[in-house]
């Protein structure tokens, strides 16, 4: 699953905070674009990086590319 990616942190109970954190991702967005992301996002799904992280399971799941 994928959850849109907006700037608004998915858990988070300080409102301020989350202002600030969606304010400086649209300047960099507006600035930079999603390229980077994307290609960083692209790359961990490939390597699988993200079960190292969730490593219950992780053993018997196989990634196939093609």
């Amino acid at each position: 699953m994928v959850i849109p990616f907006d700037g608004t942190p998915s858990v988070c109970n300080n409102a301020h905070y989350q202002a600030q954190l969606k304010t400086a991702v649209a300047e960099y967005l507006d600035e930079h674009g999603m390229d980077e992301l994307a290609r960083r996002y692209d790359a961990n799904i490939i390597n699988a990086r993200w079960l190292w992280r969730n490593c219950l399971g992780s053993h018997s799941v196989k990634v196939t590319v093609s």
